[in-house]
């Protein structure tokens, strides 16, 4: 089979596996809970087919955490009639692939709904009643930026008497005790038979790190899928652990779990022929882009990839918005130039941001994993635009610090500033800085 009739194929199965999902959404608009439950689906991987670090991501299968199953199985199987529990852990650990296959694994016992945003208003429109076969498992990522839905949530099925699960997933502790003042979450927090609170499961904690040879088995599916022609000696595997540790940011070997994505970022890189003596997470980043935009024809990528930090940093761009700021749509007009045929414009948009433009919505979406696209937008902030541009941006990021309707963009910066410590503060910073000189003027 040709390179071209693979990608024919694939294209066609993206598109396939998108009108499969699009039909099971469109049979949840009506219907019972009961109903609703059996056509919820777990996350799909077609929009992430291209994404080769996404936890969605099917050649990477999952590896180890044994004793950590086993502790959320026991929450899962506990007495409780509505419990509640969370997993946090720093950005790349591995928390959505773990609770991902902790939802494969109890498919059979529960019915598993992996919360998106508009799962709560599709919840709370039922009217058929809230009955249902087995109890219910929820999922909720970026749980704190979710917690008035999810509090109101477990109260409808307290309500309800639904035998439920709600699994919270967070990166920080200190996050998940934020959603914890609430009166709901302390009356149905996940607690051992003897009475004692149980605080989250948190992996990033050192005694959770998972052995050498699991990580081994990672980087094998990594290698035998995307550089199947190349070999790693014994030794490679330790070096490439050791070196994830040394380099990820906010990390110490001593301290902390070792995060999945940093060693999967590390063997990519080593693979494709890098230096590992000058590798730091900045070098390691900027060559992973600049070596996945290789094959990306076209004279406009840095109008591009700005456009991809701000839809990273404001949860998505239409790009046919008329009502955009003219400095956005000044990189707009530039790729608009050169891509004059809509197809290719599309074609160039998906390749840069590794399939997350939408061609029929025109919208732009946030690059995953969040990491990685939280430092997409902080290298090209304090990079990649200068002066009177970097202004711009600016004054438009503290308008959107300032709307009380949308705090994306603030969580946004919560998370710059525990993945990423220094850029991530100097953002904040500045924002605040901003946003009070417009207070002052105002």
């Amino acid at each position: 089979m040709t390179k071209e009739n693979i990608e024919r194929f694939d294209k066609k199965l993206e598109w396939l596996d998108k009108r499969l999902y699009q039909l099971q959404q469109e049979m949840l608009e009506e219907g019972t809970f009961q109903e609703y439950l059996e056509n919820k689906l777990l996350p799909q991987h077609f929009i992430h087919r291209q994404n080769r670090f996404h936890y969605l991501n099917k050649n990477i299968r999952f590896h180890g955490r044994i004793m950590e199953i086993t502790q959320i199985e026991r929450f899962l199987f506990c007495e409780q009639e509505v419990a509640v529990w969370a997993i946090c852990g720093q950005g790349g650990v591995g928390k959505s692939k773990f609770v991902r296959n902790i939802c494969e694994r109890n498919q059979y016992f529960f019915n598993v709904v992996w919360l998106e945003k508009d799962d709560f208003t599709k919840i709370n429109g039922i009217t058929k009643g809230y009955k249902c076969d087995k109890p219910v498992l929820f999922v909720c990522d970026y749980a704190d930026e979710k917690e008035k839905d999810v509090i109101e949530l477990i109260k409808k099925m307290r309500d309800a008497q639904v035998k439920s699960r709600f699994l919270l997933l967070v990166r920080q502790k200190e996050m998940y005790e934020r959603c914890e003042r609430y009166a709901v979450i302390k009356e149905h927090h996940y607690y051992y038979l003897d009475g004692g609170k149980i605080t989250p499961l948190d992996l990033s904690r050192k005694e959770y790190d998972i052995k050498l040879d699991t990580y081994k088995e990672i980087i094998e599916d990594f290698r035998a899928a995307y550089y199947n022609d190349k070999t790693l000696k014994e030794e490679d595997y330790q070096n490439i652990l050791d070196l994830a540790n040394k380099i990820s940011p906010n990390n110490s070997q001593n301290q902390s779990a070792s995060r999945c994505l940093f060693i999967l970022l590390i063997t990519d890189a080593i693979l494709s022929g890098a230096d590992k003596t000058k590798m730091d997470y900045n070098e390691l980043l900027q060559s992973y882009f600049k070596r996945n935009q290789s094959h990306v024809e076209g004279e406009c990528i840095d109008n591009g990839m700005h456009l991809l930090a701000l839809a990273t940093a404001l949860n998505g761009l239409d790009i046919s918005d008329s009502g955009l700021p003219e400095f956005i749509k000044e990189d707009i007009k530039a790729i608009n130039s050169v891509y004059t045929n809509k197809e290719k414009r599309a074609d160039f948009l998906n390749k840069l941001s590794d399939g997350y433009f939408d061609k029929e919505t025109n919208i732009l979406y946030p690059i995953e994993p969040d990491i990685i696209g939280e430092f997409v937008f902080l290298w090209q902030f304090f990079d990649c635009i200068f002066d009177e541009k970097r202004e711009k941006w600016l004054d438009h990021l503290s308008e959107r610090f300032d709307d009380e309707n949308d705090d994306y963009f603030t969580n946004f910066l919560i998370r710059c500033q525990a993945n990423w410590k220094d850029k991530g503060e100097k953002l904040s910073s500045m924002i605040n800085q901003r946003w009070e000189e417009q207070q002052d003027e105002t």
